[in-house]
């Protein structure tokens, strides 16, 4: 094992303990608040303890709805397609024409990154170099997104620029196979000559720092050797929905309409 790959793994170990400390911390601090609360109710009159019934029975009725939530498995459908391919614009309008929720990864490992700390630190290095962040990494940041979601009924997911290797894919069947249904992969394909003229178009304004040539360069050969062979997987399958990305935003979104036109969601 690599210097850095043993520097990965123990930034990864040591964000899980510091996450499992602060779960612990607030378990015992809602318990304690929770007794607290029983308490200083212990006086109530006949008119509160008929307002704690109702609230009892309220609180019953959420918990029974959360339970049949619990039981639902959210829906995915892959978004894949080489760097400019044109993803986030069409799952936009996926979003708002079918109703779904829309997750970057991206986007998640960014925000991860402004975040600062060691894992931050990782993340910014592999992003700079066109390079695959640690699956462990990625799916928490996934599965806390969705999760968030569902806890607000919506349970359609659009999972924009994973799985991005071998790694990814075994990783989200071990994770995250038993939680979550994946309907399909949405396949962009576009020459990569138009996907580098929109890129560092794109670059003029994003601020971004993978949209330069050289990243750009690098980001085509990880979609390549890496992305590829993962979405032949999901053909052997069945499940890849191809469209030509290389044609205006209108006339791609056309073609994608239809696919999710003749699902029922």
């Amino acid at each position: 094992m690599s210097a850095t790959q043993t520097r990965s793994n123990a930034i990864i170990t040591a964000a899980k303990v510091l996450v499992g400390a602060a779960v612990v911390g607030l378990t015992g601090y809602a318990i304690s608040r929770s007794v607290q609360k029983k308490r200083s109710m212990g006086g109530a009159c006949c008119g509160c303890s008929k307002k704690s019934s109702a609230s009892d029975a309220n609180m019953a009725s959420t918990s029974a709805a959360a339970a049949a939530a619990g039981s639902k498995k959210p829906r995915v459908v892959f978004v894949l397609g080489g760097p400019g391919a044109g993803k986030g614009t069409q799952c936009a309008h996926i979003v708002e024409r079918f109703g779904f929720v829309h997750l970057s990864a991206g986007d998640l490992l960014r925000a991860e990154r402004e975040k600062g700390g060691p894992v931050g630190e990782m993340i910014d290095t592999l992003i700079r170099e066109g390079q695959i962040v640690p699956v462990k990494v990625t799916l928490d940041l996934l599965r806390s997104a969705m999760e968030a979601s569902m806890a607000q009924g919506k349970f359609l997911f659009l999972i924009d620029g994973f799985p991005r290797n071998q790694d990814n894919l075994e990783g989200w069947n071990a994770e995250m196979g038993a939680f979550a249904q994946v309907e399909f992969c949405l396949m962009l394909e576009c020459p990569e000559e138009v996907m580098e003229a929109r890129l560092l178009k794109r670059g003029e304004t994003s601020g971004r720092t993978d949209d330069n040539a050289t990243a750009i360069k690098k980001r085509f050969q990880t979609f390549v050797q890496a992305t590829q062979p993962v979405v032949a997987q999901f053909a052997e399958q069945g499940k890849v929905r191809q469209v030509s990305a290389a044609d205006s935003v209108d006339n791609v979104w056309k073609q994608i309409e239809q696919i999710f036109a003749a699902v029922q969601w």
